[in-house]
């Protein structure tokens, strides 16, 4: 099964935040999902459902004489996979979509109990007797108004605790569709962490001299402590050295992950990749300013 987080800066959004798309732009979007080719994508900044819908079905057109995939944003009742269904116009929502002519999904809820933008989780399991996994899209708060800010940071934390507690079973009484992870699950959890891997980022033009530095690299420690110190997350990697190790091209950033639970030791790569559609052909953020991580587990 392969796995991408894809953060596609302010889908369906306003002219405010300077993303007015053209159908060509929308078309580039379907061939990077295309090229990418996952079985499943976990999206951030989705303003407009409709619009990523849109794009799908370009993507499925694109791949019809190749992998022939058929890509799904909603359960069996039309629900939509994902955090913000029904909120705020101009809202941002995390989406998950699936292949659905290779995988079934089993289950979806969103994880409740934590604060603002939960995470969504997702059960696929391949046709045909496949293997199984737990999806788990994730896209916390950024730093605002600059990128360490320490409320930011602090509500970052939080949301990394929250999500901690779900998968260690302690906030099973408000997740009734999807408690906690079932024993020796396998679980993948990727997205938007808005927070760097660790301080070797310190000398970073971002962060050189900043004192709020460290609070902004803790704020994800509650992923790195505990029962989740066991867990396998690395640094991914590009695809072309030379296409450098950030996932958000413009600001030079590595903050986008895919993490795996301990069960799958030895079923997934050694880091995952990036994919630097940048390179390959327009970019900006009328594309989006993040770049795609992908990993393939062996299930």
């Amino acid at each position: 099964m392969k796995l991408a987080t894809f953060n596609i800066y302010w889908l369906g959004g306003y002219a405010e935040h300077d993303v007015q798309r053209s159908g060509e732009d929308n078309q580039r979007l379907a061939e990077i999902i295309a090229e990418v080719n996952a079985d499943v994508y976990v999206f951030q900044e989705i303003v407009d459902a409709d619009v990523l819908r849109e794009i799908l079905d370009m993507a499925d057109e694109k791949t019809a004489s190749t992998t022939g995939r058929r890509y799904t944003m909603h359960d069996a009742q039309n629900h939509l996979l994902g955090v913000g269904a029904g909120a705020p116009q101009n809202d941002q929502q995390v989406v998950i979509a699936y292949d659905a002519g290779r995988y079934d999904l089993l289950a979806s809820s969103v994880i409740k109990g934590g604060v603002s933008r939960p995470p969504f989780a997702a059960r696929l399991r391949g046709k045909n007797g496949g293997g199984q996994l737990l999806v788990v899209g994730v896209h916390f708060k950024s730093g605002q108004p600059q990128v360490t800010d320490e409320s930011s940071s602090k509500k970052r934390e939080r949301q990394c605790q929250h999500l901690s507690d779900w998968l260690d079973g302690k906030v099973a009484g408000v997740n009734p569709s999807l408690p906690a992870p079932l024993p020796g699950e396998h679980v993948a959890v990727l997205g938007d962490f808005n927070a760097v891997y660790d301080s070797t980022d310190a000398n970073h033009p971002f962060f050189e001299g900043d004192p709020l530095f460290p609070k902004f690299v803790a704020s994800l420690n509650p992923l790195r402590e505990g029962h989740m110190a066991e867990w396998l997350w690395e640094k991914p990697v590009p695809e072309d050295a030379n296409d450098g190790q950030v996932s958000n091209y413009e600001e030079n950033l590595l903050i986008d992950f895919i993490m795996f639970s301990p069960s799958l030791k030895g079923h997934v790569p050694p880091a995952p990749t990036i994919y630097a559609f940048d390179r390959l052909g327009p970019s900006g953020r009328r594309i989006s300013d993040h770049r795609p991580v992908y990993a393939e587990v062996n299930i």
